[in-house]
Formats: C-alpha cells, sequence, structure tokens
C-alpha cells in the first residue's frame, strides 16, 4: 500500500485535504437546491 517512502506525505494531505475543502461547500449546496427544486 505504501510507496517507498515511510508515512504519509505531507503534500499528499494537504492536497487531500485542499480537495475536501472545495469539493464539499459545493456538494453541499448542490444537494439543497435539488432538494429545494424537487420538494417545490
Amino acid at each position: 500500500m505504501l510507496g517507498s517512502g515511510s508515512g504519509i506525505n505531507p503534500k499528499m494531505l494537504t492536497k487531500i485535504a485542499l480537495a475536501w475543502i472545495f469539493t464539499l461547500p459545493i456538494t453541499i449546496t448542490i444537494a439543497a437546491t435539488l432538494f429545494y427544486v424537487i420538494s417545490m
């Protein structure tokens, strides 16, 4: 599973964290919009 380096690569961890920070609000917004449109 792990590459040649031991432990977790901090740079990769930062990329993953940024991806979560950017995608979560977008996903929540899309879900809320769809819910509002469907429930009308």
